[in-house]
């Protein structure tokens, strides 16, 4: 019964050190992932002022 039990606990080890690393895995992905919307956040910002910019100048020019 003790061998058992200590092949159980053993296995079950096992098992949460490859969920642990899946986890911290699937952490980085999701980090990287909200990195790159950060980053194409700040494109379409740039692009909504370069727009902005010239609609304005296209406005000043038609007057």
């Amino acid at each position: 019964m003790e061998a058992q039990q200590q092949e159980l606990q053993k296995h079950l080890s096992t098992e949460l050190d490859f969920a642990q690393a899946d986890a911290a895995e699937r952490t980085r992905e999701l980090t990287m992932a909200s990195h790159r919307v950060a980053e194409y956040s700040r494109m379409v910002d740039r692009l909504k002022d370069i727009i902005a910019d010239q609609q304005a100048q296209l406005q000043a020019a038609g007057e």
